[in-house]
């Protein structure tokens, strides 16, 4: 028999509120924060936000990355990089 198809669970909607929430939480533990778009196909009025968190990015990563942001300046991409500063954990 066959494996059983999985059914894609509908996502939940993500406030300001809550992606502000979750990256200071983030930040506050020394973790990676990445954030991602993903519009539907054929439906661009729905668009998905990921948001990923942990130790997510390695060295050769962020170089990686950096250099694809770099190609992409052009059209809007931006990169900031500044001085870590501890951010107090929110209760």
């Amino acid at each position: 028999m066959p494996p059983a198809k999985k059914s894609r669970k509908k996502p939940k909607p993500l406030s300001p509120e809550t992606l502000a929430r979750i990256l200071t939480t983030t930040l506050s533990n020394g973790q990676d924060f990445i954030v991602s778009f993903e519009p539907r196909p054929g439906d661009e009025s729905k668009r998905y936000v990921h948001v990923l968190t942990g130790p997510l990015i390695t060295t050769c990563m962020l170089g990686n990355l950096q250099r694809r942001a770099s190609l992409y300046e052009d059209e809007g991409a931006t990169m900031m990089t500044g001085e870590w500063m501890e951010i107090p954990a929110r209760e």
